[in-house]
């Protein structure tokens, strides 16, 4: 085989492979695509149809008029015949709407798996360092230190705590909460108690809660992508569930809370927190009417 040859299969293997590879990956919009395409097809062989269907018509009241004996079986077979293209075709395009669906539900369901074990990971991490490590901070902050003189010209390190934007899928920050009180730490502790038995008389009853559940009773808005972020994501009847309302002066808890100042002075802000949620839309009733409500 000439070097040229050896070079051309070399192409079309490596074309081939790329064809492969794209065909795979945009899977899904092709299929749809192909679906709604084969779907106006038969729109059109239907449109087409109606034609010899009225003939069919036509024909079978003529020779009933001539008294001509007409049989249904007959007449069924033929208007059958004459609208197969058609049917075939609205159903092969159906066919492909429903399996580029299937893919997508494969591949979200793919990657909750992935996202659910990394967050288990990182849980684990987390609590290695809190147990052999307490010095280092867990919490969704960042903790940064710099050295100024005092009065007496002596360098002392200062410690600053910055707030970061939590993991919607783990927590939120209570003053994100409608119900957030400056001074009323043990009136926020006993909401988050109230929520919590409010959610496990819902997870019994339902079978699952979803996380929005647990914004939406502490009244935490969300705008339209964080919604889809937590989207899918909750808790069934066989998984563990608590809420941690966690605050630095409770050591019980494992995230303590931030201080921070306004024009008041310090104040204390509490994490509530609950354990790693996983992906459930595939393991519910997707018709149950209060799953509904949360499609956005």
């Amino acid at each position: 085989m000439s070097l040229l040859k050896v070079l051309s299969v070399g192409n079309a293997i490596k074309a081939s492979t790329k064809a492969s590879l794209f065909i795979r990956r945009n899977r899904p919009i092709i299929e749809t695509g192909l679906g709604l395409v084969t779907i106006g097809v038969s729109v059109k062989l239907a449109f087409d149809a109606k034609g010899k269907v009225d003939a069919i018509t036509t024909d079978v009241e003529e020779r009933i008029a001539n008294g001509e004996e007409v049989k249904t079986s007959e007449t069924l077979l033929r208007v059958g015949l004459a609208m197969a293209p058609s049917v075939v075709t609205f159903m092969c395009g159906t066919g492909l709407i429903l399996d580029s669906t299937r893919v997508l539900t494969n591949r979200v369901n793919t990657l909750a798996s992935a996202l659910t074990v990394a967050h288990k990971e990182n849980d684990r991490i987390k609590n290695y360092l809190k147990e052999k490590h307490p010095e280092v901070d867990t919490r969704p902050v960042e903790v940064t230190t710099k050295e100024i003189e005092d009065e007496n010209g002596n360098k002392i390190t200062m410690e600053s705590v910055e707030r970061l934007r939590p993991d919607l899928l783990r927590g939120f920050w209570f003053d994100a909460s409608d119900y957030y009180e400056r001074d009323n730490v043990v009136g926020m502790q006993a909401l988050t108690v109230q929520t919590e038995r409010t959610l496990y008389n819902k997870l019994m009853g339902k079978g699952y809660i979803e996380l929005i559940d647990i914004y939406n009773l502490f009244q935490v808005p969300l705008t339209d992508m964080e919604k889809r972020e937590i989207y899918g994501f909750g808790f069934t009847d066989s998984d563990f569930f608590d809420l941690e309302f966690n605050t630095n002066d409770n050591k019980f808890f494992d995230v303590d809370a931030v201080t921070v100042t306004d024009d008041e002075g310090r104040v204390q802000i509490p994490y509530v927190e609950w354990p790693t949620p996983r992906y459930i839309l595939s393991s519910i009733d997707n018709e149950d009417d209060d799953l509904r409500e949360y499609i956005y």
